[in-house]
């Protein structure tokens, strides 16, 4: 393959992921139906999406696709679906995007064809409906009492409650029966951010978390009941479909040792404490969980966890809190459960994303001699799956703390020692796991590199706010990254150890700087990409480095006043040989990835040499003029 091909990071962001997977046609009926929602690997401000719709033959063993729709941006952010899969809505106009009017469309499933259209053309009932977080909710109520939520900005009338505080927001809920909508203004409700929210199953109130609390109101109520205290935001939550049991799905958290919290329906409002269960999962973590993970008529949920690289499935028996484990030949996703049918994904590093469907005992089988039985539904391996022909190892530190190595394929420049890219873990989730897949280091495999991602001791929380970041042992985490390299390097003799490298993205990148100042002389060179500057700043200065890196560095920003910090390019000033910045929706992404991929390749190339004087390049040279003025007594002072 071509050199330019395997540079060409489009290759791999090509590759969709599934957000949302539903089973629309009823359990056991032939062909059945699925409905996706897909998005590229692009970066969220690049990322393209579209539904897809199709049909799975038992008989045939293929999926036909029926229909395929690329979707605007604000129809995916407000796109919802009803728990029976008989009906799903979306924002087909709104002002948010510059329309003169908010239109939801409501469709059938099964039909595909619009069953209501409501215009909000007037501020009577309240202001533009709400399509950014955090206050962008849209919801069916169950089928029994069909109504949906969505909130929207209040009008001038409603700015202002009687006690003279501001609201955030109202709710307006549209009733099919009676084809009008009410519009919510409580003041207990609708003066805080609610983080999450659902409907109950009588369809007269809401669950929803705000403030570091789960709540539960009553349209109509004076009052708001807090059902617990000191939780952190939801992953998920989810009535069973008998209406006994409310699942609340919890992220890792450091301090807190249990997952999920199992409460018991309907609730009593005179309780002082409402009646729940509290499960831990051990040393595993909440990873993702279905819009539907109830099966087994209610009596289990089904949900993904992880621990370090591993990913596993997981079912919880909610009487008696058992929890036992899937048997997935390959590391895959759940997506969605239709009592014992479940839709799944199988995805690694080194392959396209595959979905099957298989029932929930054919999953459980222990024993080798047991078939595994389930169908494909994508299509067959598409052509371009030879650009993954490479090896996904994961490997496991003393230490408690483990990696993922990407290794090029035996058959690319054999007897050729292999240079290595050092990736310690960005902190976006709490691990890099078999299942992530990140296009920009398969697209480094490609280029001729091996790759070894790290993870930390601890995991970072999802959503880790700054001070949470500036608490991390850095020292310790850095020392880790660097025992873990040389292990590998030497478990591994093709890999080159006089050229190993580092690439740090968001919160790696403050631990690459880290290494450096450990060992100045062990790495060729370092690449930033995204740096959280702000982990730098103290008494409103950002603090360098301690002392000048000897290698060569590239830092890539986005525009530098995301990480609210005026003047970034303080960050590396002097030290950086190349600078790039990019705009939100910069165009030109992909080509200054692959110049990021060159330098990390040779970082003395000519094509980067050739560039016009990087912002930091200009910075240094205002420093040089800035020492020859200032006198040596007043420098020392400084």
């Amino acid at each position: 393959m071509p050199k330019e091909k395997r540079m060409s990071i489009t290759y791999h962001l090509d590759q969709c992921r599934i957000r949302t997977g539903r089973i629309v046609s009823p359990t056991g009926y032939e062909p059945q139906e699925v409905s996706l929602v897909m998005h590229t690997q692009d970066p969220s401000h690049l990322r393209q999406q579209h539904m897809q719709r199709g049909l799975l033959s038992k008989r045939r063993r293929q999926w036909m696709e029926l229909t395929q729709e690329h979707h605007k941006d604000w129809k995916m952010s407000s796109y919802f679906v009803s728990d029976d899969s008989e009906l799903c809505g979306f924002l087909s106009e709104s002002i948010a995007m510059g329309h003169e009017k908010d239109v939801i469309q409501i469709e059938s499933m099964l039909r595909h064809e619009a069953i209501m259209i409501l215009v909000l053309d007037g501020n009577h009932l309240h202001g533009p409906v709400i399509l950014q977080d955090p206050h962008r909710h849209f919801d069916f109520s169950p089928a029994n009492n069909r109504k949906f939520l969505y909130f929207a900005h209040p009008n001038e009338k409603q700015k202002r409650t009687k006690c003279g505080k501001e609201r955030q927001f109202v709710i307006g809920i549209y009733d099919f029966e009676t084809q009008k909508t009410t519009v919510i203004t409580d003041e207990s409700v609708c003066t805080r951010q609610i983080n999450v929210v659902l409907w109950t199953p009588d369809s007269k109130g809401i669950i929803f978390h705000s403030d570091g609390d789960l709540y539960w109101h009553r349209f109509g109520e004076l009052y708001v009941n807090k059902i617990f205290a000191k939780m952190q935001m939801p992953i998920g939550m989810s009535f069973s479909p008998d209406d006994k049991k409310l699942a609340v799905f919890l992220p890792y958290r450091p301090t807190i040792s249990f997952s999920v919290v199992l409460f018991m329906w309907p609730f009593v409002r005179a309780a002082v404490t409402f009646q729940h269960e509290v499960i831990s999962l051990g040393e595993y973590r909440i990873w993702s969980v279905p819009e539907r993970p109830w099966a087994n008529g209610s009596k289990s949920i089904i949900f993904n966890a992880n621990h370090q690289t591993e990913l596993v499935n997981l079912s919880l028996c909610t009487d008696t809190l058992k929890v036992s484990r899937f048997n997935f030949p390959r590391p895959a996703l759940i997506l969605d459960v239709q009592n014992d049918e479940i839709l799944f994904e199988t995805v690694s590093a080194n392959s396209f994303s595959r979905l099957w469907i298989s029932d929930i005992a054919s999953t459980e089988t222990s024993g080798p001699e047991e078939t595994y039985q389930a169908r494909l539904v994508t299509s067959q391996r598409p052509e371009r799956d030879e650009i993954y022909n490479f090896e996904v190892k994961t490997i496991h530190f003393d230490g408690g703390y483990s990696g993922i190595l990407y290794m090029c394929p035996e058959s690319f420049m054999p007897g050729q020692k292999l240079p290595l890219v050092v990736v310690p873990h960005a902190g976006w989730d709490h691990n890099m796991t078999i299942v992530s897949v990140e296009p920009l280091l398969c697209t480094m495999v490609n280029a001729g590199m091996c790759v070894l991602v790290v993870n930390y001791r601890k995991p970072i929380p999802s959503g880790a706010d700054l001070q949470y970041m500036k608490r991390q042992n850095t020292g310790q985490q850095a020392k880790d990254v660097h025992k873990a390299v040389k292990q590998v390097l030497r478990e591994h003799p093709r890999l080159d150890e006089d050229y190993v490298v580092l690439f740090g993205q968001q919160y790696g990148a403050f631990v690459c700087g880290t290494i450096i100042q450990d060992e100045p002389d062990f790495y060729a060179c370092v690449a930033f990409l995204n740096p959280i500057i702000e982990l730098l700043v103290k008494n409103g200065q950002i603090s360098v480095f301690p002392r000048p890196f000897e290698i060569p560095l590239f830092c890539l920003m986005r525009d530098r006043n995301t990480y609210g910090v005026e003047h970034c390019d303080l960050l590396v000033g002097a030290e950086a040989d190349y600078v790039e910045e990019y705009e939100a929706d910069d165009p030109e992404y992909h080509d200054i990835i692959v110049r990021l991929i060159r330098f990390l390749t040779d970082p003395e190339s000519a094509v980067l040499k050739g560039r016009p004087p990087t912002p930091a390049a200009t910075t240094a040279m205002r420093a040089d003029m800035a020492e020859e003025e200032v006198p040596e007594e007043e420098e020392d002072s400084q």
